[in-house]
């Protein structure tokens, strides 16, 4: 075989394969990094769960919330304050965000 000719069809057969990866359905998060030009991060994200309702809510936090970890088994974790206040959304009906922003952006 010809060595120019096994190198094409090596070629030919990765992109034929990454190809079919690309054609693969994903159920995955989207994430965005931007830096604008005074230097200002920015960063965004998308919940990509396919078909899944995640029968989400809205949910507006004020500043100053007290709220605390469970560990399991009835057990507490660490406790705090939120320093600002923030609108984002549960899913499945959970007490807590899943996604949002707060007040500082």
């Amino acid at each position: 075989m010809d060595v120019r000719f096994a190198r094409v069809l090596v070629a030919m057969t990765m992109a034929g394969m990454l190809a079919g990866i690309g054609a693969c359905a994903a159920e995955a998060c989207t994430s965005l990094t931007f830096r604008a030009e005074d230097g200002t991060g920015i960063y965004a994200r998308t919940m990509e769960w396919g078909a899944s309702d995640l029968k989400s809510e809205m949910v507006l936090v004020p500043r100053a919330m007290s709220f605390s970890s469970a560990l399991g088994g009835g057990k507490t974790g660490a406790a705090w304050k939120n320093q600002y206040g923030f609108v984002g959304v549960n899913a499945a009906g959970l007490p807590y965000a899943t996604d949002g922003m707060n007040e500082a952006g």
